[in-house]
């Protein structure tokens, strides 16, 4: 299974670049990749949101990631969700999908999501529910501030929060803080990176500290 989430990965890369070079009249941001190498391992995330083309109103919707520890030959810590969604009203959407995570698997899941874009501020509130039995409920707040330096160059920050309740148990499953500060050019963004995730009803933590370089595919 954790082929398959590396195989997803790339698919979704391919399909970032193949999406940049429609040139249609609905306006979609880009996609966004990122990976940080740090104290822990290596930590790739990648963000799509895009809408159709003809049907500007419906378009798919993906986050991802990977953990990869110093050390360990399989990913231990990989998720990929991927949803279809309708925009209600001005950036507030409603998904339906479905979730992979290890060790869980595949589910089908389903909730809403506001985005609101800016050249200086981005904002993206994602809260999805299991669509099964025991389901689990996840919470993703983003958050990106991009003051100008100069003509070329801005700062970039971001807080990045996760929480994945158990409701049937009433117990935490996993929680993630990220942290970016660095430099934006063009495209680029990098600098250093903060990660810590928190795993079990315990929240054992794993942290990861390093530097990060992302990239937004247009």
């Amino acid at each position: 299974m954790d082929t398959r989430i590396i195989i997803t990965f790339l698919m979704l890369l391919v399909a970032g670049r193949t999406t940049a070079q429609d040139h249609g009249k609905t306006k979609n941001p880009p996609v966004m990749v990122e990976t940080v190498v740090g104290s822990r391992g290596v930590q790739s995330q990648i963000i799509m949101d895009k809408s159709f083309q003809s049907l500007p109103k419906f378009g798919f919707f993906n986050v991802s990631s990977i953990v990869g520890e110093w050390g360990e030959r399989e990913v231990k810590d990989g998720m990929v969700q991927s949803y279809l969604t309708y925009n209600i009203y001005k950036g507030l959407k409603v998904n339906a999908g479905f979730l992979y995570a290890s060790p869980v698997g595949i589910l089908p899941s389903g909730g809403l999501m506001y985005t609101y874009g800016s050249q200086r501020f981005t904002a993206v509130v994602f809260q999805r529910i299991d669509l099964a039995d025991k389901p689990n409920t996840e919470s993703i707040v983003l958050l990106e501030y991009k003051p100008r330096i100069s003509e070329k160059l801005d700062f970039y920050s971001r807080v990045q929060g996760q929480y994945i309740h158990h409701i049937s148990t009433d117990t935490h499953t996993k929680s993630a803080i990220f942290l970016r500060a660095g430099l934006k050019y063009r495209e680029f963004t990098f600098g250093a990176a903060f990660n810590a995730d928190y795993y079990g009803p315990d929240k054992t933590i794993m942290n990861n500290i390093g530097g990060f370089l992302g990239v937004a595919l247009f």
